[in-house]
């Protein structure tokens, strides 16, 4: 589907394409949320990165869905500052994080991408101007299969991440506020 996406087409067939890759993008999201979830903790296989350059490629390789939702990610970040990932792992919680952000602003919107350092941790901060989590949700949020407000997805994406990053000794927490939007904080100690 991906290689007949770069073919000439009529449109009615470019559609359905589109559409087939969507779904087929749902279904290995299920898939790896589902294994990533159900999975024992393995030795995660992490290597020293630098945490700002690494943000930019993951949210390089998620430009063309960010845009596809007509959304935008805003940088700001502090010095960068060395981290230990398994960077397919971080890879997944980030694209959850990502794109719950979007699906919270159907219309479309500004993701705010802000690193923030802490003593011996960084903060990675995921703002959005979404429509929020009423707050008799907030002990549930991390729960298996809660989904708020979105269509697709089997409610596992934060679950997941929170999985991943305290594999990473990190932490994860989100503030929610209906009509004002949610921001996603990840806690990640620092190499150097």
């Amino acid at each position: 589907a991906e290689h007949l996406k770069g073919k000439e087409m009529d449109q009615d067939v470019s559609q359905i394409v589109e559409m087939l890759l969507d779904e087929l993008n749902n279904i290995t999201d299920l898939i790896q949320a589902t294994s990533n979830y159900s999975a024992t903790p393995a030795l995660v296989k992490s290597t020293y990165v630098n945490l700002n350059e690494t943000l930019d490629d993951l949210t390089g390789r998620l430009d063309s869905y960010i845009r596809s939702m007509s959304c935008k990610v805003e940088k700001e970040y502090s010095k960068d500052v060395l981290v230990n990932l398994n960077i397919k792992d971080f890879y997944q919680s980030f694209k959850h994080i990502v794109k719950n952000a979007c699906e919270a602003m159907p219309h479309g919107g500004t993701i705010q991408l802000k690193t923030k350092i802490d003593e011996k941790n960084v903060m990675v901060i995921f703002n959005d101007k979404g429509n929020g989590v009423p707050e008799s949700l907030w002990d549930k949020i991390f729960e298996p299969f809660m989904s708020y407000g979105k269509k697709n997805g089997p409610g596992l994406g934060l679950t997941v991440s929170k999985k991943i990053i305290e594999e990473h000794g990190g932490s994860i927490k989100v503030n929610s506020y209906i009509g004002i939007g949610t921001s996603v904080i990840v806690t990640l100690p620092i190499i150097k």
